[in-house]
């Protein structure tokens, strides 16, 4: 059976270990401030990247949203991400690869309509 992850598991496990750090022997005064720091850093990290993510408006095709996701994120943590560029211009790539075929079946369908709605089948003949 197969277990989710789930948010307040993943907290769990982290104030747990955050926890056992205190009492873990040979736990030093300097090693628990360094984690601190390092947990302040991340915490504006995430949060300037949540808030952009918040901020973007998104469309109607959920694979197209899913990928612009993971771009603005990806481009909120362009300051701290040394791999944001290259990863940004594969995003931008998938995206426009799916804008088009997006454009493409939207346009084969019109086609299809005015067809059917003009009298026309497959062959090219009328239906007469």
């Amino acid at each position: 059976m197969k277990q989710k992850l789930t948010i307040k598991k993943v907290i769990m496990l982290f104030v747990l270990s955050f926890v056992f750090m205190f009492f873990m022997p040979g736990c030093s005064d300097y090693q628990i401030r360094n984690v601190e720091r390092e947990l302040t850093e991340v915490q504006g990290k995430v949060a300037s990247v949540a808030s952009a993510l918040g901020r973007e408006t998104y469309g109607p095709d959920e694979l197209v949203n899913l990928f612009k996701v993971i771009q603005v994120g990806n481009t909120a943590s362009a300051p701290f991400n040394p791999y944001a560029l290259p990863i940004g211009i594969g995003l931008t790539g998938i995206i426009t690869m799916l804008e088009a075929l997006r454009r493409k079946e939207k346009g084969s369908r019109k086609y299809a309509e005015y067809e059917l709605k003009n009298g026309k089948n497959n062959n090219g003949s009328t239906g007469q």
